[in-house]
């Protein structure tokens, strides 16, 4: 593409009168065309492009005499031409003819464009075959613009390239070759040929030009110049035109007497990044789109203000309405409007784009930062060959980590995108590296234009006051051509800086490895961060429904079929993975961790106006909405149930369900921002680029065509995903809520959440252990002995009790996996369609019966973190004080179950494997419930009548195996009462609060080991992963459950009934905060009835087991707690 007509565009290389000897072509007078014709004139630099003679010229002259050239142009010839020995593949074919030219004869037949790539191969043998198909004739090419010069009586013609089945796309084919003729048929508009200057008929000669060193022209053109003419002529020219006019093979005949003017080139065989500024193929986002006079963003589009009958195109370079019509048949698809009988897209989606991103002051800080390549390339070698800089100070550029990327490959597209907002108001640089490899296996190049803009010398000097080029390339002979050298060396003199100051701090050695760069500024509006194209919690509202996959709605018998899976990308280490597919198992998010999104800069705080459903819209700024369960669609305002806060370190403004509360499984939230929400500085909140698509009217995507309807977003798939959300939020949102104040034109920024199911997947788990695990194959063996008799309770009060077993064992079934000690505990263990799967485990329980006669109505005990089953003898001798046999089994990984080389618990809690404490959790309430089913086998292994298994048992449960217990309770039918002491729920929570080393400690290491600081935005994104995927089996969950929302008993088919519960809180208690378990008594209350909460004073966390270990002796404590729980179930029993 030629500099000279397409402003500051780059293009192909021309010829110099330095390189031909220095003086023009002497054409004798007689030869003196008097038509129209080609130019070739080498004083003026007007030869024919792209052309292979320019390479060949340049390096040979540089190599005679290394000072021939300034500065920039001796850099570009050693650097980059002479090493890429070739030409772009997209450059457009460039020629100048003296007169003027009929257009219209610019055919595929007149204008011949040959990919002569097989003929120059075979021309290279010692022997060549001419006998065969050599050449190929491509297609017609595009005309892109004829432009006359009355004063010059010039006309320039530029053209692309054909876009056919032989060539990809975007250009000509690496490491062809091609010939270029114009025939005498392309004619001028009085009928007459164009013609070729005289140097083509040199070029064209059947005779040599010279002869034993003398010139056969010499009345024409110098001996030397002569002498290098024939070079081209024998060596190039001849063979091929040889071959096109006599070869009884080939397809494309053409006699030299039909020839009015040709050239040759190849292009370069190694692919390059693309920057094209003409037809604003550039890397983005990109500075380049900045108006240096406004400092807004200045996208070029089809801007007049047509009415809407009336399509907007640009005509000669101007914004023109054009008519349009209802006459195309068939009739034009989505985007595309009827001008004069053909479907021509329309734009609109663009005019309402770039119309508001032009009112910006640089780019999105979430966006992605993308280029794209001429070559597909080797993803193996992106990796290390890349890396961004923050160089808004120029003197002191950082570094800056954490970019992840992602390779379209039908667009041959690269993104880098953040692993966190980048910074409102400063400016980046991102380098990649010729260490990126395309297919073919070379090294990646820059492109020319490229290679211009790495030049460290000057594109231009000033000699007695006038400015001139120093690459010969670039004209410099009239006032447009001086103002677009200014723009490009401007360009150039930018980067320069930028690169300059990166060599300066040592992050840049070598500019000739760089193969692409660029510029771009974040801008300083206050922005609603959102980006849907880029997967990533960190750049977008979070959670949020564009990470579902809806498409996996009913597959595998999913019996919620309005739901979709998550969706999130597959990243970083072997522990993150894990928890992403962890993630990517649910069908939703966390109901307990809060939805946030990011900002761009602080918020005014006092601007939130959370609609409450009474509030006057124009006061909202802010409206979350449960829009019901999923499959439905119904309108609850839900201000009274969340927090919304907002962190000046993060940037983020959260919404957190209120102690004790959460959202609701299974049903969707909507939130929506308005433009009342200020920064401190009083700005105005916008929406990101991308949601302003989305608010749009206009369709971004059309699925007939399979097209995007947006310049914006090129790739048709996600253009469809946009789509989907625009269609969605015009048809749903904007329409049910248009009237409560959600409108187009006050959202920045709509999102919605799903949240997960929860207790559905624990109901169906205790049916498959009814299912799969018959009552015949319940096994259980035991050993009734006195107290004394075991030395194991020489320390633990006995007096009351009269029988114990320390042997029993019991069959059950384990859906863990067996651990392993390389990885720790397991998840469950799933089948390949899904499905869970089991394997059998016998378990060692122990019993203690109180002094008489039974049966006795039986406590099943579940012991705490650290402790084993043996701790029910610590409360058993209270409990047969009311009356009560008490019963236990070891926790998953605890006691009998510690694995081999672990201490008493620590495999529990499997810090890189979430899904494993998940699953620990669920299987030890599974456990539980084991136990409460076979209390009829233990009972006759015990000889009989110990037991009273005609009445409905209780479950005790302190500290770990109360979290357990929580979801033992929820889902058994046959619990007569449930007592939990100093439990909780909220894992994260739970987390963040406690003061117990050891619980921290696995957790910490994990974090250390992932580079992740506590407090950190990524420690938070961490921990809210790790939360959705606890869900399932965390208490808080299962708290509304006990006796607000009743579950159904999936194995009966009849709905379980309100639990009485008793939750004893220590006062001492430092790790469970007595906030969590305070919150999770309120999560259980309904009104009061059912729901009892009691507080010890000296009661540390341990007290019911312990009650010596804590800071104040809580002796008397635990008998009072302990009494306490015997009084509550006996105040239960029927």
């Amino acid at each position: 593409m030629s500099w000279r007509r397409l402003g500051f565009a780059f293009g192909c290389l021309v010829l110099s009168c330095s390189i031909w000897g220095g003086c023009a072509f002497k054409v004798n007078k007689e030869e003196v065309p008097i038509r129209s014709y080609v130019i070739f004139d080498s004083d003026r630099g007007v030869v024919p492009q792209p052309n292979k003679l320019v390479i060949d010229s340049l390096a040979a002259t540089l190599a005679a005499n290394p000072s021939a050239y300034d500065p920039a142009f001796s850099d570009l010839i050693q650097n980059y031409l002479t090493k890429t020995g070739g030409f772009d593949p997209y450059a457009p074919l460039d020629f100048t003819v003296k007169g003027k030219i009929d257009t219209a004869t610019l055919t595929a037949e007149n204008f011949r464009i040959l990919d002569i790539s097989l003929l120059m191969a075979e021309l290279q043998k010692p022997a060549p075959d001419l006998n065969q198909i050599l050449v190929t004739r491509l297609g017609e090419p595009e005309l892109v613009s004829s432009s006359y010069d009355d004063a010059k009586n010039e006309t320039h013609v530029l053209l692309r390239p054909p876009n056919d089945a032989l060539r990809p796309d975007d250009g000509f084919v690496h490491g062809h070759h091609y010939l270029v003729i114009v025939t005498r048929n392309v004619k001028a508009p009085d009928g007459t040929p164009v013609i070729g200057d005289q140097a083509f008929n040199f070029l064209k000669a059947v005779t040599p030009l010279v002869v034993n060193g003398v010139s056969q022209v010499s009345s024409l053109v110098p001996l030397e110049l002569a002498k290098s003419l024939e070079v081209a002529r024998s060596q190039l020219f001849k063979p091929v035109l040889d071959y096109l006019e006599s070869s009884a093979a080939a397809t494309e005949t053409l006699k030299r007497t039909e020839y009015g003017a040709f050239w040759y080139f190849n292009v370069r065989s190694s692919g390059a990044a693309r920057l094209e500024l003409a037809s604003s193929d550039i890397p983005t986002p990109n500075d380049i789109l900045i108006n240096p006079q406004t400092k807004l963003l200045s996208f070029p589009y089809c801007d007049a203000d047509c009415a809407s009958d009336e399509i907007c195109q640009m005509k000669s370079g101007v914004a023109t309405c054009v008519k349009t019509a209802d006459t195309c048949s068939p009739a034009c698809s989505d985007g595309f409007s009827c001008v004069d009988g053909a479907c021509v897209a329309n734009g609109k989606a663009d005019i309402h784009a770039f119309s508001y991103l032009n009112t910006l002051d640089g780019f999105s800080a979430v966006g992605a930062l993308t280029v794209r390549f001429d070559m597909a390339i080797d993803t193996t070698t992106i990796e290390g060959n890349f890396s961004v800089y923050d160089v808004t100070d120029p003197n002191a550029p950082k570094k800056v980590e954490g970019f992840l990327w992602a390779y379209d490959a039908p667009y041959r597209a690269l993104s880098l995108v953040p692993s966190a907002p980048l910074t409102a108001a400063h400016r980046y640089i991102i380098l990649f590296t010729n260490g990126v490899k395309g297919e073919n296996g070379q090294p990646l190049v820059a492109s020319l234009n490229m290679a211009l803009l790495r030049l460290k010398d000057p594109l231009s000097k000033t000699t007695n006051g006038k400015v001139e080029a120093t690459i010969p390339s670039i004209p410099d002979d009239t006032e447009t051509d001086l103002a677009n050298l200014a723009t490009l060396e401007g360009l150039r003199t930018l980067h320069n800086t930028y690169l300059s100051a990166l060599e300066t701090a040592g992050f840049l050695t070598d500019r000739t490895t760089l193969i692409s760069f660029w510029l771009f500024t974040i801008g300083d509006y206050f922005e609603a961060q959102f980006n849907p194209a880029v997967p990533s919690p960190a750049l977008n509202p979070f959670p949020n429904d564009t990470l579902i996959d809806q498409t996996a709605n009913l597959e595998n018998g999913d019996p919620n079929p309005h739901f979709g899976k998550v969706l999130l990308p597959v990243t970083g280490s072997e522990t993150q993975q894990r928890i992403v597919n962890a993630l990517n198992e649910l069908n939703g998010f966390s109901p307990l961790q809060p939805t946030t999104v990011p900002l761009s800069h602080e918020l005014d705080t006092a601007t939130i106006k959370n609609w409450t459903g009474t509030l006057p819209d124009f006061e909202s700024s802010l409206f979350m909405v449960d829009i019901g369960a999923v499959g439905q669609i119904s309108i609850a305002p839900i201000a009274d149930l969340v927090d919304v806060t907002f962190d000046k370190t993060t940037l983020q403004l959260s919404i957190t369900p209120k102690p004790g509360m959460s959202f609701t499984p299974g049903h969707r939230y909507l939130i929506a921002l308005t433009n009342d929400l200020k920064s401190k500085t009083g700005k105005t909140l916008m929406a990101a680029p991308t949601f302003h698509l989305i608010r749009g009217t206009d369709k971004l995507y059309n699925s007939e065509l399979d097209v995007s309807l947006t310049k914006l977003v090129e790739n048709p798939a996600t253009a469809a995903r946009l789509e989907l959300l625009r269609s969605a939020y015009e048809s749903q949102i904007f329409a049910l809520f248009g009237d409560k104040g959600i409108s187009r034109e006050r959202a920045v920024l709509i999102w919605t959440f799903t949240v997960q199911t929860i207790a559905d997947e624990m109901q169906a788990l205790r049916k498959y252990i009814f299912d799969t695990w018959s009552d015949a194959q319940i096994t259980a063996t035991g050993t009734l002995k006195n107290p004394g008799e075991v030395t194991e309770l020489a320390n633990v009060p006995t007096s009351s009790l009269g029988k114990v077993v320390v042997d029993g064992v019991l069959s059950t079934l384990q859906l863990v996996g067996t651990y392993d000690a390389t990885n720790g505990s397991q998840a469950f263990m799933k089948d390949t369609d899904g499905s869970f799967k089991s394997r059998t485990e016998n378990l060692e329980y122990v019993v203690a019966l109180p002094s008489g006669t039974g049966p006795f109505p039986v406590v099943v005990f579940a012991h705490g973190f650290g402790g084993t089953k043996m701790d029910a003898f610590k409360v058993a001798n209270e409990l047969a004080k009311k009356g009560f046999a008490t019963i236990a089994v070891d926790l998953p990984y605890f006691g009998s179950r510690t694995p081999s080389g672990q201490q008493n618990g620590a495999a529990f809690l499997n810090a890189k494997n979430a899904p494993a404490i998940r699953d620990a959790l669920r299987q030890a309430a599974l456990d539980q419930i084991q136990l409460i089913r076979s209390l009829e086998k233990i009972n006759s292994a015990l000889g009989g009548g110990q037991l009273k298994t005609d009445e409905k048992p209780f479950l005790l449960a302190t500290s770990l195996g109360a979290m357990a217990g929580t979801l033992t309770c929820a889902v058994e039918s046959n619990l007569g009462g449930c007592a939990l002491n100093n439990t909780a729920g909220h894992f994260s929570r739970l987390l963040t609060s406690t003061s117990d080393t050891s619980l921290l400690a696995p957790f910490l290491g994990v974090l250390q080991s992932e580079g992740i600081t506590p407090g950190s935005l990524e420690y938070a994104q961490l921990l809210t992963f790790v939360q959705t995927i606890l869900d399932r089996g965390d208490a808080m969950n299962f708290a509304r459950h006990l006796i607000k929302e009743p579950l159904d008993d999936l194995v009966a088919g009849t709905k379980l009934t309100a639990k009485p519960v008793l939750i004893q809180l220590g006062k001492a208690d430092t790790v469970v905060s007595n906030a969590l378990t305070t919150d999770f008594f309120n999560a259980v209350k309904k009104d009061g009835t059912l729901a009892k909460l009691t507080e010890y004073t000296n009661g540390c966390h341990t007290f019911l087991t312990d009650p010596a270990g804590c800071p104040t002796d809580a002796t008397s404590d635990q008998t009072t707690a302990l009494g306490e729980i015997g009084d509550f179930f006996n105040a239960q029993r029927k």
